[in-house]
């Protein structure tokens, strides 16, 4: 619905058994709301930091290592659930690949940039969107529109990428 109203002015039509294949998560993680879920950061102390030219934030790396280390993460991919986690930035890309190697899911859970993913579909998203405030400082930068005029494009193409399951990170 989120994707047919933002970007497609109604015309989509959704499958009516869609319903049916939204995963539940556990409670722990957050309460789960339809297909979608937003896990937001801004009562927290996440900022992202600049390295080089791309940003990183701690906080939402921890917040992804603490859902790619619960068994029951573990257990859903092993029977068959497809995962890829996604981010604007390809400094948080890379810190979530590396977080990715050090368990047994290494070749079964796919990192990348919104860019990297274009054409391709998993059950469950996981959508870092990283921004958060940088030294007292609001540092939006992925979902400014004026730094970045592809914005609404790259939305789409994230979001439209889960098959079940949406879960955004982000400092709102």
């Amino acid at each position: 619905a989120i994707i047919n109203q933002l970007f497609y002015e109604g015309k989509l039509r959704t499958c009516h058994n869609i319903l049916e294949n939204i995963e539940t998560w556990p409670l722990e993680i957050k309460k789960p709301i339809g297909a979608c879920l937003l896990i937001d950061t801004a009562d927290s102390d996440a900022t992202c930091r600049m390295v080089g030219e791309t940003r990183i934030n701690d906080t939402h790396l921890e917040i992804i290592e603490e859902i790619i280390n619960r068994s029951w993460f573990h257990e859903k991919i092993e029977n068959g659930l497809e995962v890829g986690i996604i981010t604007p930035y390809r400094g948080q890309s890379n810190k979530i690949k590396d977080l990715i190697r050090k368990t047994k899911l290494k070749n079964k859970v796919e990192a990348s940039t919104v860019h990297s993913f274009q054409g391709q579909e998993k059950d469950v998203i996981i959508l870092d969107l990283v921004d958060a405030p940088y030294k007292g400082e609001c540092c939006v930068s992925f979902l400014n529109e004026y730094k970045n005029p592809q914005v609404k494009d790259l939305i789409k193409v994230a979001i439209s990428r889960a098959k079940k399951k949406l879960v955004v990170i982000a400092h709102t």
